[in-house]
């Protein structure tokens, strides 16, 4: 028997089409297009100017800080120094403000990363797609920043309002402009030493409380058969004592406060640093249900302000028997002992043993 011919015969190739050859020089050149629109850029370019011209920390008269969430916070500077805006003159944290600008003007033009419009959204520094916007008012106008992503160690993208340009500066960071206004104020709204506490009352809709501070902290009118809970007091006045605002309000109280008819009156007598004494008033309002929040007012501040929950139902809801301690578990029948119960019977060889009747 012969042995057949195996030699594979040659696939005959497919002229490629005119069209299909026009369709790949198109696909190349579309893709040629991309990668040059988005290509990085060497952060070598740039005149290496200020990129806020000569703007200096002393011209700034406001600044707006807004991230992507439309979270923002306006802080200004008035003859007694920076504020919070809408406030009425809450006093704001210079330091960090002036710190922050001095930061800002040093930004430099000199590691150019894009320059065109379309790169903006994806470096996050774009008109309506960015990090972090920032607003800063001056007697000449408003200059305007865009934060972005971060471009590497140290490194965050940014770009001036009005031009295509993005470089890149490691001044500042987009996390270190936080559009939350608690980050650019003293939140505590109240504090005195726990030990400087001499007595403090509790008005709630649950009844009237005095507490007295003797060796230790009790009840003022305790019963015969009453023993207060010490750690309990305590603890009301370790939240008496340091108080942390949530939100600043202003000075002007408005009816849906409910402050007219408060839910909780707080009355604090506490020693002076010159000895005497000082009588300090709070008063809870209406609970904020969007934020969990109480409105609230202290006498010794001419700020309404918002304050936590777990801080306000402190002193909306706990009554009396939150401040007693409680008795221990007495022993049945006047400590008499309670009777055995008799053991579960065990069967044994003797015992019948239960069958079960077939199922007829």
């Amino acid at each position: 028997m012969g042995t057949a011919n195996m030699t594979p015969t040659p696939t005959a190739r497919l002229p490629i089409s005119r069209f299909n050859l026009i369709l790949t020089v198109v696909l190349v050149v579309q893709l040629a297009l991309v990668g040059f629109v988005y290509r990085p850029r060497p952060t070598t370019g740039g005149d290496g100017s200020p990129l806020l011209g000569d703007l200096t920390t002393d011209a700034v008269t406001a600044m707006t800080i807004t991230d992507n969430t439309d979270r923002s916070v306006t802080l200004e500077r008035s003859e007694d120094g920076w504020t919070l805006a809408g406030t009425g003159g809450y006093p704001a944290k210079a330091t960090s403000i002036t710190d922050l600008l001095d930061k800002l003007v040093t930004i430099k033009s000199d590691r150019l990363v894009a320059t065109t419009a379309a790169s903006q959204g994806r470096l996050q520094v774009g008109d309506d797609d960015f990090l972090r916007k920032l607003d800063l008012t001056t007697a000449d106008g408003v200059k305007t920043l865009y934060l972005g992503s971060s471009g590497g160690a140290s490194a965050t993208h940014v770009r001036a309002a009005g031009d295509n340009n993005t470089y890149l500066t490691g001044a500042v960071a987009s996390w270190d402009l936080n559009p939350v206004a608690s980050s650019w104020i003293d939140v505590a709204y109240f504090n005195v030493a726990t030990s400087d506490i001499l007595t403090a009352t509790l008005e709630n809709a649950n009844g009237t409380l005095t507490f007295i501070h003797n060796d230790d902290w009790t009840l003022a009118d305790l019963g015969a058969d009453e023993q207060a809970s010490s750690a309990n007091i305590s603890t009301l006045m370790g939240r008496l004592s340091a108080i942390n605002l949530h939100t600043v309000l202003g000075k002007t109280e408005q009816p849906e406060y409910g402050l007219a008819t408060p839910q909780a009156t707080v009355t604090l007598q506490a020693k002076t640093a010159d000895g005497g004494e000082q009588t300090t008033t709070f008063v809870l309002g209406a609970k904020d249900t969007d934020t969990n929040t109480y409105y609230f007012k202290s006498s010794a501040s001419p700020y309404y302000v918002l304050l936590a929950a777990y801080t306000g139902d402190e002193f909306a809801t706990k009554q009396r028997s939150d401040y007693l301690a409680q008795p221990e578990a007495e022993a049945a029948t006047d400590g008499a002992a309670l009777p055995t119960p008799a053991p579960a019977a065990v069967p044994t060889a003797a015992s019948p043993v239960p069958t079960l009747e077939p199922t007829p």
